[in-house]
């Protein structure tokens, strides 16, 4: 590859090695922190000193998985998931193993069977149901097993709720994202574009403290159409560097192909970009169509009036306060709409309208040049995609019925193999060139999907279908599965550790760009998607499943798939993959509900495969009689049909033998169960859906959605370093690029924009005067080419804390209006009501102090690590919890050595370290109750004061 490279890039200047290093700088980097509860962190894009790469080898599993956790929630809960399934089919393969034993010993009939392959059970047939009649199925070898294995993996589906939240927990930490400070406005005025009115409306209701205010708009359409033009100016910059500004134009073939192939970074030639860059210009100049300095809109986009409105508050609880005064129920809504009558409890209106208020999602997910997609049409658009995935399915299911038909099993898994390793990009480029989605959560929601479908449907329905009857069982198909399990447990983790495209992009097709930068674009890293890693592991544990009544032996292969997938997946994550932002727990939770639907396929396929047990190829089985018919092979019985009834098989007990009706009995209620689980993880956990459904019944008839929560932590939205403002972007259309800042952004500081250090904010934006210059008449002076911006683009203002102070006047003047409308304005003192939740009296060791961990909240400037008594818990003397949510046993606990709440710093003088303590404490549930300017406000938060710190042996009191 290096030989092949280098002859290309001997002839225009490029350096194999710069790239190389260039990567090594985008692969995932770690600062070494003795002091950090890892004992590292993971270093920042740009963030060169004192990094070192990640270890591939480590001490512990442990230490494993704290690595893992650096990469942030969604990444550490995809690996620690993988874990969990793999342990649990490794336990499920064991479990198991007496059916193989049993099938090998007990499926062989008649002296002469390599005159019957059909009736082998031999080679990698060997323990399955090849070879078997109908009396070879055991109660206690066969259904007993499966019947284990099916409980097993459901206690693991209703469990895995459990683990995912338990290790979120840990995992998240005191981490603060965007979206815990923020609202959004669904329903905007469409004549109020200043973001200055929307700080004053709720600083007016709230008195609290606006941060930032984002007014994006319906712009979406031209958005793409400035970040081509971006991309195409990049490119012939990058031709003019590389001396290409006379690079011949192409003819023949290369004409015809340079459309489809330009974008790959293939065919690329200065003439095409000019006339390229020249049509999106002419485009550009006509939506930007101007007279007399007023701009006249183009059809698709509405630039007139805001699209949405993200309001960031200085605090979490401004935020809560917020969706739980705005927030307006579906019930009244419609009420009002439709008779004009407001209720009383209808929060005040904002210039005629009445807001619609939520919670947003990450910034980072939000897709703003897809604004211009109205829902009629992204609805049309995902059906034509997924008719699209079934039409593919279609044409997967006619190649196989053809290798079925040709007898071919033998090549059936290696298509099966080529197909499920392209069918993430596949899916990809149908995704990206015909759905349209607003939110980037919506489209792995969509990708997911069609992808766990085709997956599933191209490995085990296909296989299973396109095999007549009576051969499902015979020992060609079943050598067909496990080798279809085999590719999956090493060929495909070998092909996504090797990734050919990436290879290709790196030595085929960088090395054949004009500069050195252009060719470092393609050396950021393979891209990868965590929804294709999701159904990679579903596919594998569903094939192993959906066939391991009638091959046992295969979930040991597929244990060894996602053993391998685990190694695989973080030596990528480590070596190969680009750097993605931190992904949530979203399609952790999905795989939660798809686990609990491969139980439920699972079943259905075992009653299939048992009230089946048996049948094998026509030719040697359809003449086959009573046993001692001269071929030693039993009954052959008619196809029992499990599949097409709901959850029973239609068969009559007459017709079966012990073993299959004690299957007929006991499979439809593990059906039922497994259905049942389904639904519940697929809705979510048993929290979730009360949850969920508590907070819909409160939307539709209550408009309260919002929580209280005294998980929020009491920082301010300015003092969290590193966390960005929610500001509109458009993609570069150039790989490896950071995305374009899409909105005037004036007066944001630097840090709260989604550019990496070092990157300049006038190279990467498509809201400027030089930028859009070029596309206005040349009449235009730089006012109306701020009017033509002001009409344009949103806007996204920040509110430092001394526009606070400068405004004071304004909003002394607010604050005056609204208390004269008072009546029965009044200022009342703090109240306090703590209600208990559990009580620990205990018997303790003293450890000493210790340094906390206040220095790794993300706020700026960094806290100072405060002192910390440390106590062992070593046995309980009394333990009380009346409140429901009261902490349980613990087995340590820690005393703040400044606690203004006891006198930590006497008591502690009396012990030693090392010495045995009386120990007691309370956890309280405080509510701090004020009124300011006559309106009452509540604040709850946890308390745990301790009561009694004394050597073990004083007396007692």
């Amino acid at each position: 590859m290096d030989a092949l490279a280098r002859k290309v890039m001997s002839k225009h200047g490029l350096s194999l090695e710069a790239a190389r290093k260039h990567r090594a700088k985008q692969m995932p980097q770690r600062v070494v922190d003795p002091t950090s509860r890892l004992g590292f962190r993971r270093a920042e894009q740009g963030e060169t000193e004192s990094c070192e790469p990640y270890p591939l080898a480590l001490e512990s599993i442990g230490d494993v998985f704290l690595s893992l956790d650096s990469f942030g929630l969604g990444v550490s809960l995809y690996f620690r998931q993988l874990a969990w399934i793999f342990c649990v089919v490794f336990v499920c393969a064991m479990i198991l193993c007496p059916s193989t034993t049993h099938n090998a010993s007990a499926c062989h009939h008649g002296d002469d069977t390599t005159t019957k392959p059909a009736y082998e059970n031999a080679g990698l047939a060997r323990g399955t149901a090849s070879g078997c009649v109908v009396g070879d199925l055991s109660v206690g070898l066969n259904v007993a097993p499966d019947v284990a294995v099916v409980l097993v993996i459901l206690f693991a589906a209703l469990t895995s709720t459990f683990l995912q939240s338990t290790f979120s927990k840990r995992i998240e930490g005191n981490l603060q994202t965007p979206s815990d400070y923020s609202v959004v406005v669904a329903n905007p005025p469409a004549h109020v574009l200043d973001p200055d009115r929307y700080r004053d409306f709720f600083a007016k209701i709230f008195g609290d403290d606006v941060v930032c205010v984002t007014v994006s708009k319906d712009n979406g359409r031209v958005l793409q159409l400035l970040a081509r033009r971006k991309g195409y100016l990049q490119d012939l910059a990058d031709f003019a560097e590389g001396g290409w500004d006379e690079l011949d134009e192409l003819d023949g073939l290369g004409e015809k192909f340079q459309p489809l192939l330009y974008g790959l970074g293939l065919l690329k030639t200065p003439a095409f970009a000019r006339a390229r860059l020249a049509a999106v210009e002419d485009e550009l100049r006509v939506a930007l169509a101007a007279g007399d300095g007023r701009k006249t809109l183009a059809a698709g986009d509405d630039w007139h009036k805001p699209q949405r409105v993200v309001v960031t508050f200085a605090t979490e609880a401004s935020m809560e306060r917020t969706l739980q005064t705005f927030e307006v129920s579906a019930a009244r809504r419609v009420f009002s709409n439709v008779t004009g009558i407001e209720s009383a409890e209808t929060p005040v209106d904002f210039e005629g309208t009445v807001l619609l208020v939520s919670r947003p999602v990450e910034p980072t997910e939000i897709l703003w040049h897809n604004s211009h997609y109205a829902r009629p049409e992204r609805l049309l658009r995902l059906a034509l995609s997924f008719a699209a995935t079934a039409g593919i399915g279609g044409v997967l299911y006619a190649i196989a019925r053809a290798f079925a038909r040709a007898e071919a099993t033998n090549f059936l898994f290696v298509w099966v193999t080529v197909v499920n390793a392209a069918l993430p990009t596949t899916l990809k480029q149908v995704t990206k060139l015909i759905e349209r989605h607003r939110e980037f959560g919506d489209e792995q929601d969509s990708m997911f999907l069609k992808l766990t479908m085709a997956r599933w449907f191209n490995t085990a329905v296909v296989v299973f279908v396109t095999t007549r009857r009576p051969a499902r069982l015979g020992k060609a198909n079943l050598e067909s599965v496990f080798l279809i399990l085999l590719a999956d447990a090493f060929v495909t983790p070998l092909i996504v550790a090797f990734d050919p495209f990436d290879l290709v992009m790196r030595y085929v097709v960088a090395p054949r760009q004009p500069t050195q930068r252009a060719m470092n674009r393609f050396w950021n890293g393979a891209e990868w998607n965590i929804a294709e890693r999701y159904t990679d592991v579903a596919k594998t544990l569903l094939v192993g499943l959906f066939w391991a009544s009638a091959a046992p032996a295969g979930l040991l292969v597929t244990a060894a798939a996602l053993f391998n997938v685990f190694l695989v997946d973080r030596f990528c994550l480590l070596r190969r993959w680009a750097r993605k932002p931190d992904f949530d727990d979203q399609l952790s939770r999905r795989s939660v509900g798809v686990l609990s639907l491969i139980v439920l396929v699972h079943t259905r396929a075992a009653m299939e495969f048992f009230m089946n047990w048996g049948l094998r190829f026509d030719k040697f089985g359809a003449e086959s009689g009573r046993p001692g018919s001269g071929d030693g092979l039993g009954d052959h019985q008619k196809h029992v049909k499990c599949f097409g009834t709901f959850f029973d098989c239609n068969a009559g007990d007459e017709e079966l033998t012990a073993a299959q009706r004690t299957v007929n009995r006991v499979y439809p209620a593990l059906s039922v169960i497994a259905f049942v689980v389904a639904v519940w993880n697929l809705v979510g956990t048993r929290a979730g859906v009360r949850k969920h459904l508590y907070r819909g019944f409160l939307y539709c008839f209550c408009g309260n959605t919002a929580e209280d929560d005294d998980d929020h932590m009491p920082i301010s939205f300015r003092d969290v370093a590193e966390i960005d403002a929610y500001v509109p972007t458009v993609p570069h259309p150039l790989p490896g690029e950071v995305p374009l800042i899409a909105a005037d952004v004036t007066g944001v500081p630097p840090g709260r924009l989604p550019l990496p250090p070092g990157v300049a904010i006038e190279s990467h934006t498509v809201c400027s005067r030089d930028f859009l210059r070029p596309l206005l008449p040349s009449s235009f002076d730089d006012a109306k080419i701020d009017q033509v911006i002001a009409d344009l683009f949103g806007r996204v203002k920040y509110y430092p804390k001394k526009a606070r102070e400068d405004g004071r006047a304004r909003n002394k003047a607010l604050r005056e209006s609204a208390m004269a409308a008072m009546d029965a304005a009044r200022t009342t003192g703090p109240t306090y009501t703590r209600e208990l939740l559990s009580k620990h009296e205990t018997i303790a060791i003293y450890r000493g102090v210790e340094l906390g961990n206040e220095h790794l909240l993300r706020v700026f400037p960094p806290r100072e690590r405060k002192q910390w008594a440390r106590f062992d818990i070593e046995a309980y003397v009394s333990f009380e919890k009346p409140g429901k949510y009261g902490d349980e046993k613990q087995d340590a606990f820690r005393i703040l050595v400044e606690d203004d709440n006891f006198s930590s710093a006497l008591a502690l003088a009396a012990i030693a370290e090392g010495q045995r303590v009386r120990l007691s404490w309370l956890h309280n549930y405080v509510t701090k109750t004020e009124t300011v300017d006559g309106r009452e406000t509540k604040h709850s938060y946890p308390e745990r004061p301790v009561t009694e710190l004394v050597p073990a042996d004083a007396p007692r009191r």
